[in-house]
């Protein structure tokens, strides 16, 4: 089976529109097949120390091959495997378990992760390195086909979880699953929200004109992004190659479940992968580089002591 893995953009050739080959591994990742697809999964108990305090540790693909052809997942070695990779999930990015109430010096919880300390007075900031106090072996199983995460937590002042996420393929389809199960096993209300960064970039080619993102709605943003995106109808498109910084987008328009839908796809290519979630939408942000496409849909969590809250989201690889 031919691997291919993207570069980062800092490796990239500037006016390249297909970057070289990078055969840096991600660490010794588990592999899932279905047939269809190979999944590449990061080892949560291996991998502890480049992992950092912002992603879940537990059921982060950082690869998804289609027919030994097709890749959709950005990749990175070394130590920027913490800053994210393919489909990495993030609980708590405004708001983790505890840390409002934390004075500097005290603990607080990041669900995936386990008991973070809190270094400074100041609001919480995803991006901010803090240091992860302690972070509960993972319990993984893995099959041909699936694996499973899971990971209990006993964090300060009454917070505590159990936690469990499957990576599952379909029989002899291109489609995975991802599913959580967060059960409330401490004294207090879990408040926060949950998801996926999605760090796509299709067959390593760099992100521009070729590129659209399809919603079953038609998005609108209050946030500028001059001529660098466009919005028309429900499509999200590039009118040229990304180039400079960064940008961010929080999406508006969705209100029904059907609204979970989003297409990512690449028009020369034709590939794609639509993702799907059994949930309502609490917010839709967007990110993109010059080498990476990046939807997040967020699910609201709220989970009362003794309770469970399930949740869902599927992707469906496809190569027309």
């Amino acid at each position: 089976m031919r691997r291919v893995a993207c570069m980062a953009a800092a490796q990239m050739a500037l006016g390249s529109r297909m970057p070289q080959e990078n055969t840096d591994k991600v660490n010794d990742a588990s592999r899932l097949a279905n047939g269809r697809l190979s999944v590449e999964i990061i080892d949560p108990n291996a991998e502890s120390d480049r992992l950092g305090p912002r992603f879940e540790w537990c059921g982060m693909v950082s690869q998804v091959t289609l027919d030994g052809a097709h890749t959709f997942c950005r990749r990175a070695g070394g130590a920027a495997i913490a800053e994210g990779v393919g489909l990495a999930e993030e609980t708590g990015m405004l708001d983790p378990l505890g840390y409002g109430e934390a004075a500097a010096g005290e603990e607080f919880v990041k669900i995936g992760i386990g008991v973070l300390r809190k270094h400074e007075n100041q609001p919480y900031g995803f991006w901010k390195p803090y240091p992860v106090l302690r972070a509960p072996a993972f319990e993984v199983t893995r099959g041909r086909s699936e694996a499973t995460h899971s990971q209990a937590v006993s964090g300060p002042r009454g917070w505590a979880y159990e936690y469990v996420k499957r990576i599952v393929l379909a029989d002899d389809q291109p489609v995975l699953a991802i599913t959580h199960e967060l059960r409330n096993t401490g004294a207090r209300t879990i408040k926060t929200s949950q998801y996926n960064h999605n760090f796509l970039i299709l067959d390593c080619r760099l992100i521009g004109p070729e590129y659209r993102m399809r919603l079953k709605f038609r998005p609108a943003s209050k946030d500028k992004t001059g001529d660098r995106v466009e919005l028309e109808d429900s499509t999200l498109g590039y009118p040229r190659p990304f180039e400079g910084k960064p940008l961010f987008m929080q999406i508006e328009g969705f209100s029904t479940l059907a609204d979970n839908s989003i297409i990512v796809e690449n028009t020369t290519t034709g590939t794609g992968v639509r993702i799907e979630g059994d949930f309502p939408l609490e917010r839709l942000h967007f990110f993109t580089t010059r080498d990476m496409i990046c939807p997040e849909p967020f699910v609201r969590l709220q989970v009362e002591p003794g309770q469970v809250q399930r949740w869902t989201r599927t992707y469906a690889f496809f190569a027309r």
